[in-house]
């Protein structure tokens, strides 16, 4: 977040609950919250307002932003898992959707199949991979910022 979003939310924040804001507070706030986005640290006041008649500190707003992070990795994450699910399913023809994606993996990692279908299984289970590292280091903040999210 850059310091003037800060300020924006400060401002924000003052019409909720009335509190004074200063160039101080604007310093020591971006201080504490610098690395949040501003649509998400907005979103975390509005959030806290709508069920606390306390004011909102620092540590509240990053405590509900880690939370909607949360969500959102968590959707990612089990949105990748049924794409590959599904793709592993097209590869191996297995038309049971309830069919675990471990019990897929084996079964595609042990395919009995010609060697160029073995090592297809293979590939496929290796990008896959590849992907859900990527997916957990983007939430470590692992990725370059160009493939990052943004922290300005």
């Amino acid at each position: 977040m850059l310091k003037s979003e800060t300020s924006m939310l400060l401002a924000r924040i003052s019409q909720y609950d009335g509190r004074e804001i200063d160039q101080v507070a604007v310093e020591l706030w971006h201080e504490t919250i610098f690395d949040l986005d501003y649509p998400d640290a907005v979103r975390a006041v509005t959030e806290h307002y709508r069920a606390s008649r306390y004011k909102v500190m620092p540590a509240e707003i990053i405590a509900r932003v880690a939370v909607m992070e949360d969500v959102v990795h968590e959707a990612a994450v089990r949105g990748l898992e049924d794409r590959h699910r599904s793709e592993l399913r097209d590869h191996l023809g297995i038309d049971d959707a309830s069919v675990s994606l471990t019990d897929l993996r084996r079964r595609a990692w042990e395919h009995a199949g010609e060697p160029n279908d073995v090592e297809a299984a293979r590939n496929l289970i290796r990008r896959q991979d590849r992907e859900r590292r990527s997916l957990e280091l983007g939430r470590r903040g692992g990725l370059p910022p160009e493939l990052g999210p943004s922290r300005n």
